[in-house]
């Protein structure tokens, strides 16, 4: 994953804003993730799915509202097939565990993905996607984020 910049400082910040409800820094955090797409265009631009629990909470779902302009399809091609528990505070395996099976595509994907999300921490997230994109047919998955976590221990 080409991650944009660590999760510290102002980037760390403006996305708890983000993640909060303040969405107006969305034009912000978009900049800052496009410094990281490269020239090739991948077939798809797929946005992480977040959970309905957050999306209501929030009043927008974070990643597609991040992604909006970066992809054209107004269908969900990602999707959760349930709901996992918040991942603040687990461990990179239990974070594994939470995620496990969790996603879906909606249809067969062919061609290359891009793969965006906002944070990643261990990478269980983008692995899980990953693999329900495979299942779904991507030929090529790459990943983007605005910001990567350090892990510490």
């Amino acid at each position: 994953c080409r991650a944009a910049g660590a999760y510290d400082g102002w980037l760390r910040s403006a996305l708890l804003r983000y993640k909060s409800g303040d969405a107006s820094v969305v034009a912000g955090l978009r900049n800052v993730l496009s410094s990281v797409m490269d020239a090739t265009a991948p077939t798809f631009v797929i946005p992480v799915p977040s959970s309905t629990t957050k999306v209501v909470e929030r009043g927008y779902d974070t990643i597609a509202l991040l992604t909006k302009d970066m992809h054209t399809s107004r269908v969900p091609l990602l999707r959760l097939m349930r709901e996992p528990d918040d991942q603040v505070g687990l461990t990179a395996l239990q974070r594994r565990d939470n995620v496990h099976q969790a996603m879906r595509c909606s249809r067969a994907i062919t061609g290359s993905v891009l793969l965006v999300d906002d944070v990643v921490t261990t990478g269980a997230t983008l692995v899980e996607a990953a693999r329900a994109l495979r299942v779904a047919g991507a030929s090529q998955i790459n990943a983007i984020c605005v910001c990567a976590a350090q892990i510490k221990g």
